[in-house]
């Protein structure tokens, strides 16, 4: 499966990834597979995500 092979190396979540590039996208796109299928890559991106979206919204508290 090629959602597989994408997570086999680091994704890109820093702050340039987001819905179309990067953890994010990868993340959003396993959602779409059936139910029980590569949940351990999914909940790998879903700490990923959870950890770059707080770190923008630190960068958003700083700025503020």
């Amino acid at each position: 499966m090629w959602l597989r092979e994408t997570t086999r190396e680091d994704l890109n979540a820093t702050s340039s990834a987001g819905l179309w590039f990067g953890a994010p996208a990868v993340a959003f796109a396993i959602s779409t597979a059936p139910p029980g299928q590569c949940v351990q890559a999914l909940e790998q991106l879903d700490a990923a995500v959870i950890r770059l979206t707080r770190r923008q919204l630190h960068a958003v508290d700083a700025r503020t």
